[in-house]
């Protein structure tokens, strides 16, 4: 699998192809570096920082891109051990489970700093959020209807 991009910084679609065997190939920048497992992250031609969308952007290499498919093409990508432990690796830390504990540990710390917030606001004079909260935590299939005269 292929996974290049200027600016991906985690593909699920890389996690997804390695859970099931399949080799990949990505930018050895960001995440996307840390989530290649059982495959190649070429590293990057060139980084750079993009004004308009606030973050870096790293040119693929394509001399890398072709030495990269080439390794493929001949079958010399990483061991069967090195495919069976990025699986484990993947079941370990992307089961429901795990991600479920971490987002709700999140979650967990977000009201705890809301209520921090609040505790601080009615100690002092009130701040620019004391009519409401600085975020809404909201849960069920639909979020809420924007309201667009909240500034």
């Amino acid at each position: 699998m292929l996974g290049l991009s200027k600016s991906e910084g985690f593909g699920m679609n890389v996690l997804e192809c390695q859970a099931l065997g399949t080799p990949v190939i990505t930018n050895k920048f960001y995440s996307m570096d840390d989530f290649t497992k059982y495959g190649v992250a070429v590293p990057s031609h060139q980084q750079q920082w993009d004004p308009i969308i606030g973050r870096s952007m790293a040119m693929p290499d394509v001399d890398g891109i072709v030495e990269a498919l080439e390794q493929a093409m001949a079958k010399n990508m990483p061991s069967q051990s090195k495919k069976n432990e990025a699986k484990s690796w993947i079941d370990s830390e992307f089961s429901e489970l795990k991600v479920m504990n971490q987002f709700r540990d999140l979650i967990t710390q977000a009201q705890e700093v809301q209520a921090r917030r609040d505790q601080s606001a009615s100690l002092t004079s009130p701040p620019v959020f004391a009519t409401r909260p600085l975020f809404t935590i909201t849960s069920g299939e639909h979020p809420p209807i924007a309201n667009w005269t909240i500034p």
